[in-house]
């Protein structure tokens, strides 16, 4: 059928995707283990932490801009950008 070529004309939104979970797993692992041995923060510290979440929650839009643009540098300095 039509939708189905069209889905596999897709893999490379399929496999940024997976890139973007694969980041955001290892990134949310090394996190938690952070704070494991953290007992007290501060203002700062939660704020800044506020910072690093918003920018990992980008990363799944990056990989779909770059799976849909793979050849643009654009695409590729703005996914390197949050690496």
């Amino acid at each position: 059928t039509l939708l189905g070529y069209k889905l596999l004309q897709m893999y490379n939104v399929y496999f940024s995707f997976l890139v973007s979970i694969c980041i955001v797993a290892n990134l949310w692992k090394t996190h938690s283990f952070i704070f494991r041995g953290i007992e007290k923060t501060d203002r700062l510290f939660l704020y800044l932490n506020v910072i690093f979440l918003s920018l990992v929650s980008l990363i799944p839009f990056s990989t779909e801009v770059l799976g849909q643009f793979p050849t643009n540098p654009v695409s590729t300095a703005f996914f390197n950008l949050l690496m």
